[in-house]
């Protein structure tokens, strides 16, 4: 039996889904927006948000190209050139949720998950037609 393309590691609501495939590529989505990571800089991202949500008095965080921010009344998580702006409640969600879905990657790193091949669909070859040209 074909294992799936995409594996859900988290979900929180309908506000965050963090799903991995077999390319290596993490998948979070928060609201409409999805930012695709490759596994290590998504640990990187977990152990920011961890951190981030450990502190008592919320001090910037930086990690590279990743940061974590209090400003006002909200978190700026910065990745790269996309920053997500959060209420104190989402923040905390979001970084469960990552934490969550970086336990998960670690037990389907250890499995036998995606050891076959990913399914090649076949499709029947159709014969070329060579161009059509207009007589003008």
């Amino acid at each position: 039996m074909a294992r799936p393309h995409f594996i859900q590691l988290a979900q929180y609501q309908n506000s965050g889904l963090i799903t991995t495939c077999r390319h290596g590529v993490v998948h979070l989505t928060w609201l409409n927006l999805t930012v695709r990571l490759h596994e290590p800089d998504f640990r990187r991202l977990v152990r920011l948000l961890e951190r981030g949500t450990a502190l008592s008095d919320p001090a910037p965080i930086h990690d590279g190209e990743m940061a974590a921010a209090f400003e006002g009344d909200a978190y700026r998580v910065t990745v790269a050139n996309m920053e997500l702006i959060l209420a104190p409640a989402d923040f905390i969600s979001l970084s469960r949720m990552a934490m969550e879905a970086g336990r998960r990657l670690e037990e389907i790193a250890g499995s036998e998950a995606w050891d076959e091949p990913e399914p090649i669909p076949w499709t029947r070859p159709q014969e070329l037609s060579p161009p059509r040209f207009s007589s003008n």
